[in-house]
């Protein structure tokens, strides 16, 4: 939900917040090893995963885990459950293994890859996504019983983690910042512009809207629209020195115009559109940005004619400038 959540740290450790994410406490697992993939199904159940095949359950909100035997020595990079049952979990050298009885037991599925796998995620108890090294993305429709390769079109490059908000819309991301988005259930991948040339170790969707990508350097993006408002660097142009929010283009505009800003350090940004009320109607990037020079663009064809305000807050640093569209 929107105020409870978890994070994996190093050596066993586990953060908790239940605050939406203001304040996070620190829980002792008890457990001494890497744990690299979480997953919870409710405030009280949920599991780990990580090194040497290792998989722990906790049924009481990560009090006390226990351990469980995954019947693999390689390392567990994530870990999804559907329901209270049906979960799936994904490592080295194509490891995939499925539990029906909560993980109680484990057992090997045939994931047909010898690569790495990192991220899986499941839009029901059928309907399944793993994805790993050399943009390695397998598909499943019958809970894990038979896994077919997709086209991600990005094979030289690692795919990370995985998220599906439906069976139809799914994101992934990688290294370079690399994020891909399908509608139609992983037929066809496409690239969406990230903004960031980091690399990217997770991402979550809580609906075909609203998501959150992570990864290095602390860098966290977000987006209200399925990623379809995307943020486009301008790299051949000279780095900034200073803050600029610049006048969109055209203006007036009608249905689109394209809005520029700089920065001349790396910044957590938000960009955000008002109407003449004061009503936030749109986000246009959120997340953090490398020095340099942006251009996103507003796709206005659902906003009525009028004034309109666009605000963008990198750091401490605030501009604001208003556009009209006219129909």
């Amino acid at each position: 939900d929107s105020q409870n959540g978890w994070i994996s740290a190093s050596f066993g450790k586990l953060l908790q917040t239940t605050t939406g994410g203001a304040i996070w406490a620190d829980i002792s697992t008890g457990i001494f090893q890497e744990m690299t993939g979480l997953d919870f199904i409710d405030l009280q159940t949920g599991w780990l995963a990580g090194t040497s095949g290792a998989i722990y359950q906790t049924v009481d909100g990560g009090v006390n885990w226990a351990a469980q035997v995954s019947g693999t020595i390689n390392t567990l990079f994530d870990i999804h459950f559907a329901d209270a049952n049906n979960g799936w979990a994904v490592g080295a050298n194509g490891t995939l293994i499925h539990t029906s009885d909560g993980g109680l037991t484990w057992n090997p599925q045939t994931s047909g890859t010898g690569e790495t796998l990192f991220g899986v995620d499941f839009a029901d108890s059928q309907t399944g996504w793993v994805v790993g090294d050399g943009g390695t993305v397998l598909h499943t429709s019958d809970g894990g019983a038979n896994w077919n390769a997709q086209t991600s079109g990005i094979s030289f490059f690692s795919l990370n983690s995985v998220s599906f908000a439906d069976v139809q819309s799914g994101w992934a991301v990688g290294d370079q910042g690399n994020i891909i988005y399908t509608d139609d259930g992983g037929a066809n991948w496409q690239l969406q512009p990230s903004g960031t040339a980091k690399t990217l170790n997770a991402v979550s969707f809580a609906d075909a809207g609203h998501g959150w990508a992570a990864g290095a350097v602390g860098t966290i993006l977000g987006t209200v629209n399925g990623g379809t408002t995307g943020v486009e660097p301008l790299p051949d142009l000279a780095l900034p020195e200073r803050f600029v929010l610049e006048q969109n283009y055209p203006n007036p505009f009608n249905p689109a115009t394209s809005i520029r800003f700089q920065l001349s350090d790396a910044e957590t940004v938000s960009l955000t559109v008002y109407n003449a009320l004061g009503q936030q109607v749109a986000t246009l990037a959120q997340g953090r940005y490398a020095a340099g020079t942006y251009q996103v663009t507003w796709q206005a064809e659902h906003a009525a004619s009028g004034v309109y305000f666009y605000r963008l807050q990198a750091g401490n640093q605030v501009q604001i400038r208003k556009m009209t569209l006219l129909r």
